[in-house]
């Protein structure tokens, strides 16, 4: 009992079981842990896909407030040359302002 709450016991512990299993046993074991870390795996890389898109759009966005609160003040390729966009984005916003 004493035992139980040292760490390195534990993954001795689990060693000790992986190996009692029969060869059958400890291939479905490594099978199914392989099948939990890519699920793990691909559920990370979307994780850090959305969130670089929610980044990206959040920036975009913050993009065009910057223009909007410019276009009375600066011209429209000054505009684009500050904030990133394009001409053609800025002449959108002109539009829809």
């Amino acid at each position: 009992e004493v035992l139980k709450d040292e760490e390195i016991f534990q993954e001795a512990f689990s060693v000790a079981e992986f190996l009692a299993l029969d060869k059958d046993e400890q291939f479905a074991y490594q099978q199914d842990l392989k099948a939990r870390w890519d699920n793990k795996a691909c559920l990370d890389f979307a994780k850090e896909k959305g969130f670089n898109k929610g980044m990206e759009k959040g920036e975009k966005n913050k993009q065009i407030e910057i223009a909007k609160n410019l276009l009375d003040i600066l011209d429209i390729e000054t505009i684009a040359l500050k904030t990133g966009l394009s001409i053609g984005e800025i002449n959108k916003i002109s539009l829809t302002d």
